[in-house]
């Protein structure tokens, strides 16, 4: 009797599918950033872009905070979109928080802010300190809940510097009783417009008096 054994030698091919977050965050930020801010000038706009870049994964319940360098505010109630987007929360000047739409896959949602910058910034940019805003979006999908977040491009912020260059009649010997005048000269040395500045004078006691505003 004669018998054969045979074996079959198969492959199994299994097929995983991975949420998007394995391979990294779903939401991609944009920012269109203001070219004329000027410390303590008027509020500016930003031009602000959450992309969902998921084939597969919703972005939903979201939230956006925005966050700001130090020194820039939020201007209350400027949030503008033709979606609908919305003040979460703005009690932090420079972080103000947005709830925002569903994004569906390779959707997206756009919306504009605007603010101020006051003198706090120069002393941030003198620190080293970078002129960049961070976008977070927390939200929620089938694989759970996530925190994405990305900067912004670098931008400017014109600071007004003004220096006395002219000072006529600045030592003058008087007796008591005579007047005398002096005329100082005040330019403003950059392209950064300032619309008002006071002027003080430190006498002897150490007392500053106000001569101009």
């Amino acid at each position: 009797m004669f018998s054969a054994v045979g074996r079959i030698c198969g492959f199994i091919f299994v097929v995983m599918a991975f949420p998007a977050h394995v391979f990294g965050q779903i939401a991609v930020f944009a920012s269109t950033n203001p070219s004329s801010l000027v410390v303590c000038g008027d509020p500016q706009q930003f031009t602000l872009k959450v992309t969902n870049s998921s084939l597969s994964d919703s972005i939903l319940s979201g939230k956006v905070t925005v966050k700001l360098p130090i020194g820039f505010h939020y201007v209350a109630s400027s949030v503008s979109s033709t979606k609908t987007v919305k003040e979460s929360n703005i009690t932090v000047a420079n972080q103000p928080v947005f709830t925002i739409p569903d994004i569906y896959p390779k959707d997206s949602v756009k919306f504009t802010i605007k603010a101020t910058v006051d003198c706090n910034v120069i002393a941030f940019i003198n620190s080293g300190g970078s002129i960049r805003n961070t976008l977070k979006a927390a939200y929620r999908n089938a694989g759970g809940s996530f925190l994405d977040s990305g900067l912004t491009g670098f931008y400017n912020v014109a600071v007004p510097s003004l220096s006395i260059n002219k000072f006529i009649n600045q030592s003058f010997t008087a007796s008591l009783g005579d007047t005398f005048s002096r005329h100082i000269t005040i330019t403003n040395t950059t392209n950064a417009p300032l619309s008002a500045f006071t002027f003080y004078i430190k006498k002897r006691d150490r007392h500053l008096y106000q001569i101009a505003q």
